[in-house]
């Protein structure tokens, strides 16, 4: 069955919405939800909406991932918040800090991927 979860997913690339849909088909009852947005007022919202695990890609044009996690830390947002990037994630690893609940490799097999993910979610 699995278990009941919110995960939130903040990427401006909308090509991983399906991606990360087929990857968490597998693990079972999981609600994602996709936002491609990066405007304070929308991130302020979403980290209001309080999910399990907020899943921040650490790349974006005009901003990157420790700053967005920043941001949801200083509005109160308490989750597990987990960085991911398209590749290995040992290359943005200095970033470990302050209660990130770790990098995830958002490129890597969807196997790879969900053993991963339920790791550093604590599943």
């Amino acid at each position: 069955m699995g278990v009941n979860m919110r995960v939130l997913i903040i990427d401006a690339n909308e090509d991983y919405k399906n991606i990360y849909s087929r990857k968490f088909e597998k693990l079972g009852n999981i609600k994602f939800d996709f936002n491609t947005s990066l405007t304070e007022e929308i991130l302020k919202s979403l980290c209001f909406a309080k999910p399990d695990v907020i899943l921040v890609n650490h790349y974006h044009k005009n901003v990157n991932g420790m700053e967005i996690y920043d941001l949801l830390r200083k509005w109160g947002y308490l989750g597990k918040i987990i960085i991911t990037t398209a590749g290995k994630a040992n290359r943005i690893s200095r970033f470990r800090y302050n209660g990130i609940a770790g990098i995830l490799d958002k490129s890597a097999q969807d196997d790879d991927f969900v053993k991963e993910f339920k790791s550093l979610a604590e599943l």
